[in-house]
């Protein structure tokens, strides 16, 4: 009887490593590819395609809407983090 309550805990705790896990890799993905995304995308599009900026302006304003969707980003995971963090204090209280 404990046995299965101790495979029932580890089965649990093994899924909550893996939800964290993919949280985690979601984010560290989304840290590296959307700021490179951005700054390129604005910068030959937006910048220097849409509003005709010269290409040294066109670096400055790229880079700083990079840095804007890194701290998004970095709010975002907080944000979940916090949430994340919460559910499983309720959890806890419920026991």
């Amino acid at each position: 009887m404990q046995f299965s309550t101790i495979e029932k805990l580890q089965e649990q705790q093994t899924k909550e490593v893996h939800r964290v896990m993919r949280k985690l890799v979601k984010y560290t993905i989304m840290m590296f590819c959307l700021p490179i995304a951005t700054y390129f995308a604005s910068k030959l599009l937006l910048l220097e395609g849409f509003f005709h900026m010269s290409s040294q302006d066109s670096y400055f304003y790229a880079a700083i809407l990079a840095i804007v969707v890194v701290h998004i980003i970095l709010v975002l995971f907080v944000i979940a983090a916090i949430k994340d963090d919460s559910g499983v204090n309720k959890d806890d209280k419920l026991e």
